[in-house]
């Protein structure tokens, strides 16, 4: 599906994600719409041990709000 706001391309899937946050505390993500698992690695073995809970995080916009035109 394309949106006329913003003439981008939304589709359905389901993925893992692997990002390396560099010891930030804010973490730039692709587009997404729901996250069903947030996961920590925090000793470089790759068995992501920590397992985060919802309200240990947010999601925040990079963009303003759609206007009608």
């Amino acid at each position: 599906m394309t949106s006329p706001h913003c003439n981008r391309h939304f589709y359905s899937c389901t993925e893992t994600l692997a990002l390396d946050d560099r010891g930030t505390v804010q973490v730039r993500l692709p587009d997404l719409i729901l996250s069903t698992t947030l996961k920590e690695e925090g000793n470089n073995d790759l068995m992501f041990e920590e397992t985060w809970a919802t309200s240990d995080y947010w999601f925040k916009t990079n963009n303003s709000a759609l206007t009608q035109h």
